[in-house]
């Protein structure tokens, strides 16, 4: 039995439309292997098979993708569903007609209109979604050039990444002012350990941004901290989802 999901790649190919790449995994209980020979896209504007389960498109909500099977024609297809997990009393997902569920894919995606519809991402089966727009204004965390005064100051991610998602990729550019300084950021509750980003004198040449894997709260919160005349640019990269496929 394949236990391991192999392929089954995402890839955005329209603001609306996600395709799933050829691949294989089990199914959810573990009895049969599934086998996607095709790719398949996932169309955001239709509802059903290869389409959202129910509704229409909510702007900041997150997606995940579910494999179906047809009962009578065998065909493997997906459904872009908020639901987050199998089997939730409150977000269970809307089966297509005649269909059953196979598979919760790894992965999901907030859905922003600002960035495009879905993002540009892969994922890395390594746990990480990881989005593709290196330092992209779309997945800027927080202000341009940010400075705390010393003290720590609290950073919200839960419109750039799905709200099951605890670990984030983050990273960080310090620059510096008329004055050197140091920056740092940091899981809200061990904010005492903070993780350091880097130093900058005045002038000093900018150098390549420092990344950084890092808990966030369910509130999807970190911190950060500057000293001195250090300016902080963060961006996020990626992240990680605490339910399993």
């Amino acid at each position: 039995m394949l236990l391991s999901v192999n392929g089954l790649q995402p890839a955005k190919i329209s603001s609306n439309v996600l395709r799933i790449l050829p691949g294989s995994c089990a199914s959810a209980d573990g009895k049969f292997e599934v086998s996607l020979r095709d790719q398949i896209d996932i169309d955001m504007m239709r509802v059903g098979f290869n389409g959202l389960d129910i509704g229409q498109i909510v702007d900041g909500e997150a997606y995940f993708p579910y494999l179906v099977r047809n009962r009578t024609t065998g065909r493997i297809g997906g459904v872009l569903s908020r639901s987050r997990f199998y089997g939730s009393p409150t977000e269970s997902v809307a089966v297509p007609p005649d269909c059953e569920i196979l598979r919760k894919l790894r992965f999901g995606f907030r859905y922003r209109a600002a960035w495009g519809g879905i993002p540009n991402f892969h994922y890395d089966h390594g746990g990480f979604v990881l989005l593709t727009g290196e330092d992209s204004p779309a997945f800027r965390i927080g202000r341009p050039h940010m400075q705390s005064g010393g003290e720590w100051a609290s950073l919200s991610l839960a419109e750039l990444m799905p709200d099951n998602a605890r670990v984030a990729r983050v990273s960080a550019l310090v620059l510096a002012g008329t004055e050197a300084g140091s920056a740092w950021i940091a899981t809200p509750t061990i904010e005492n350990y903070g993780r350091f980003c880097g130093s900058k004198d005045p002038g000093e040449r900018n150098v390549s941004p420092v990344v950084q894997d890092i808990r966030v709260s369910s509130k999807h919160v970190l911190k950060f901290k500057t000293i001195g005349g250090a300016r902080l640019n963060l961006f996020l990269h990626g992240y990680a989802m605490t339910e399993p496929s």
